[in-house]
């Protein structure tokens, strides 16, 4: 009972913003701006709730979340590059040990990545409890689940589940 009560909390106010959404999956990547933004802060409305964070707590996970995004968008155009040059190697005769080290690279970006997000996780530790942390761990997962489901159902012309 207490997953369905949870669900509900996070669901309803979720499905008022189909419309937005829809329109999201529709527009080309330059005019998302508004919506992800109205999404974006719907989401850290529901977080702090979710969470129970006082408003200390939400500034500090805010601030930390900040860094660990713009680490996380740093490697994945590491990646980007990385990926872009085996394209191009794939049409040339390149080296095993040249695609190896890219291939290498890949690997470690990936492993970057992980370290970042345990790092993150580790340092919340200073101002959350291990219960609020836990339920950030749900909440996320719960909130990009359900987003996913959304644009998908959105992106092939679907209605919304109500």
């Amino acid at each position: 009972m207490g997953t369905m009560i949870t669900r509900c909390i996070i669901l309803m106010p979720l499905l008022a913003l189909i419309p937005t959404l829809h329109t999201i999956a529709q527009q080309d990547e330059d005019a998302r701006g508004p919506g992800r933004r109205r999404l974006e802060e719907y989401r850290r409305m529901k977080l702090i709730e979710f969470v129970d964070m006082t408003e200390e707590q939400s500034i500090r996970y805010f601030a930390r979340e900040k860094e660990l995004r713009q680490a996380e968008e740093a490697i994945r155009e590491k990646r980007a590059a990385v990926i872009a040059r085996l394209r191009e190697m794939s049409g040339t005769s390149i080296s095993a040990d040249d695609l190896e080290k890219e291939i290498s690279t890949l690997a470690d970006l990936a492993k970057e990545s992980t370290q970042k997000r345990r790092e993150f996780l580790t340092s919340l530790k200073e101002f959350l409890s291990p219960k609020q942390i836990a339920r950030l761990i749900v909440f996320e997962e719960q909130f990009a689940h359900e987003v996913r489901r959304i644009l998908s159902g959105a992106r092939r012309g679907a209605p919304p589940n109500r």
